[in-house]
């Protein structure tokens, strides 16, 4: 029987006057690849954020593995299991892509970010098995061990973002959440990202949400989806019944078939 790895239950958040979110419920059973889809002005990211504790919501509650982590200190979501990756790159510009996979291993630590990085570096010993725990990452990412010893600027986009993703399973996550991980690839890159990213739910039966505006990329990977526009969840189902759901297609084209399929959250 499938048990919900994650809980998303009635959640609500105004900005001032504007409703982003509106009462919004899902679930992820431990083990999916699923989908968090939705035009432009949705919600995606300000739910995403929510989950994360990046923001407060204004009602309801995010449930991770039974625990409530409503009002969680954010620095402690990684604590419950909880990894993120974000729409603009986050890769620390001084660090080699290794050592930047490698700095997962300090999102289970409760001690700030900052003071750990130093200890980390320090001992050498914890050092070696972070920078052990981030090849193997790096491995499942694809990423060359040829380039894993250059800084993100030297390398091309794509192994940015799969490094940043690497990092993410280095924390060794009950779930993970990845804002538009394909965002900036070409259509080959994406292709193999979607293969990466399938390989690694396989592999290391971590439960993956993709959130993304990129809809076919999303309908060739993922196993169930939810569709969220306007701040409500709209649709879930599998991507044939998302494919042809009325309210989904009226999301995504307008009431006169106007195209926004190419908006991005």
């Amino acid at each position: 029987m499938s048990v919900p790895i994650l809980q998303v239950e009635q959640v609500h958040r105004r900005f001032g006057g504007v409703k982003a979110l509106a009462g919004v419920d899902f679930e992820v059973n431990a083990g999916e690849l699923v989908g968090l889809i939705g035009p432009n002005g949705s919600g995606k990211s300000t739910l995403v954020n929510v989950i994360t504790r990046m923001i407060d919501s204004d009602a309801g509650r995010v449930v991770v593995d039974g625990a409530d982590l409503t009002r969680v200190a954010p620095h402690r979501v990684a604590d419950f299991g909880v990894a993120r990756t974000y729409q603009r790159l986050r890769l620390n510009p001084e660090l080699t892509l290794q050592e930047n996979a490698a700095t997962g291993v300090l999102y289970r630590h409760q001690r700030p970010f900052a003071s750990a990085l130093r200890l980390w570096f320090d001992v050498r010993s914890t050092r070696d098995a972070a920078l052990a725990q981030a090849d193997a990452a790096l491995d499942l990412m694809k990423v060359p061990a040829a380039v894993r010893g250059k800084l993100p600027k030297e390398v091309p986009f794509s192994l940015q973002r799969r490094t940043e993703i690497a990092r993410a399973l280095v924390a060794k996550p009950k779930v993970v959440l990845l804002d538009e991980p394909a965002a900036g690839m070409n259509p080959a890159e994406v292709v193999e990202l979607g293969e990466l990213l399938a390989a690694a739910n396989r592999q290391l039966g971590v439960t993956v949400v993709l959130i993304e505006h990129n809809m076919e990329f999303v309908m060739r990977v993922v196993q169930r989806i939810t569709v969220i526009n306007r701040g409500e969840r709209i649709a879930t189902g599998t991507p044939a019944e998302i494919r042809n759901n009325p309210a989904v297609v009226e999301a995504y084209l307008g009431t006169r078939g106007e195209a926004k399929a190419s908006a991005q959250a």
